[in-house]
């Protein structure tokens, strides 16, 4: 498991930080004013080699997506080492750093910069730890029950576990990322051109962060 921080930014304007309660029967109606034109930043990076990814955004509305913030100059920089790497956009609003100069070293401090709408921002520098947690993945196939009125429907599921090693006592963080990959096959029809027959279909992504629990050790007591 590798080690990371991610960006953390300051705005003026006021944040709401939303909790969203999954596997909730009934949908929650949240009630409030969010702030419009906000720049929402998510990304990180980590002791594994690059790319390293940053999503771009601004707020516009409470029930809303952020709009991706286009057209921005990001830049990486290495302040132990003094070094720096820009970041390049792919899709809008998706902004890739390669790797080829600077990759993330425990210990190493980092920050980035950001100019969008002849704006100017900076991520207050954060540290890679020293030690980082180590973790084992496994994986069953189960089933979940979902009720539609009073009819139960069972669905096939993945359950994704992750055993994890704290090195010390130390206060630690850990956040896991994953990569999610569907297959879907296609109806056994023959090419009537070819008589083969369809190939199976994979897209691959990456799952939302927000499914995924931030885990930390503290309160926690190593064994003896």
């Amino acid at each position: 498991m590798a080690t990371g921080f991610s960006y953390r930014f300051l705005s003026r304007s006021t944040l709401l930080a939303l909790v969203i309660l999954f596997n909730c029967k009934d949908p929650i109606d949240i009630k409030g004013k969010g702030s419009i034109g906000v720049l929402v930043v998510s990304g990180q990076i980590s002791t594994q080699p690059g790319p390293y990814s940053l999503q771009l955004g601004f707020t516009v509305g409470i029930d809303q997506k952020p709009s991706p913030a286009t057209g921005a100059q990001v830049i990486l920089f290495d302040d132990t080492d003094g070094l720096t790497e820009e970041f390049f956009e792919g899709n809008a609003g998706q902004y890739t750093v390669p790797g080829n100069v600077i990759q993330g070293t425990p210990g190493h401090t980092y920050h980035v910069t950001i100019v969008v709408n002849n704006k100017n921002y900076a991520s207050n520098p954060e540290t890679i730890p020293e030690e980082s947690a180590t973790g084992t993945p496994s994986f069953e196939a189960g089933q979940k029950s979902n009720f539609i009125g009073e009819t139960e429907v069972k669905q096939n599921v993945m359950n994704v576990y992750a055993d994890t090693q704290f090195p010390s006592q130390k206060e630690i963080y850990v956040r896991w990322d994953v990569t999610e990959t569907f297959y879907f096959a296609q109806t056994p029809i023959p090419d009537p051109f070819s008589n083969a027959l369809p190939r199976p279909c994979y897209i691959s992504g990456v799952a939302d962060p927000q499914r995924i629990n931030l885990f930390t050790n503290k309160g926690t007591r190593q064994k003896d």
